[in-house]
């Protein structure tokens, strides 16, 4: 082996660069596929991203909700109205008022860079907002939300949008 390494310095060493870059690439895809959050270094707990993901969606600014059919003629639901949203006072608050608000989804798929939403959270939560009027309204919103390894939401299901 050494008689060969002496023989063939050039070939030797892309062959070790290429056998460490594909370690690198396999050590961090396998992190990746089993949710390691590189932000953090660290893998999240169920609570940490159901925390994470509830942040997300008690800081929207404003809210869409799209109609349930079609106007006569449209074959698309496109058609919605926009409210600002009233804020729980604290992810406390907002689980105290929402006890069972969330179960966990997992993808089959999920991509080797870890950018892509692999994991989703079922939410189903009591919003407030402020209509039309300017008066106090609550609905009851029922969602996936999609986020990443670290828990940034990456998507909000159909129901509504969320707007930062």
């Amino acid at each position: 082996m050494t008689d060969y390494i002496k023989a063939h310095p050039i070939k030797f060493a892309i062959f070790a660069v290429l056998v460490l870059l594909s370690l690198r690439v396999l050590v961090w895809g396998g992190l990746n596929m089993t949710g390691f959050c590189w932000a953090d270094k660290r893998w999240l707990n169920d609570e940490e991203k159901i925390v994470k993901v509830l942040e997300f969606l008690n800081t929207a600014d404003s809210l869409r909700i799209f109609a349930d059919h079609p106007k006569p003629g449209n074959s698309v639901i496109n058609e919605y109205e926009e409210f600002k949203i009233v804020p729980y006072r604290d992810i406390h608050d907002l689980r105290t008022q929402n006890t069972d608000c969330c179960n966990f989804g997992h993808d089959s798929v999920q991509s080797l860079s870890g950018d892509s939403a692999n994991d989703s959270l079922h939410v189903k939560l009591r919003i407030q907002y402020l209509d039309r009027n300017n008066q106090m309204q609550r609905k009851t919103i029922d969602t996936i939300v999609t986020y990443n390894n670290c828990a940034s939401a990456i998507g909000v299901g159909n129901e509504l949008r969320w707007y930062q």
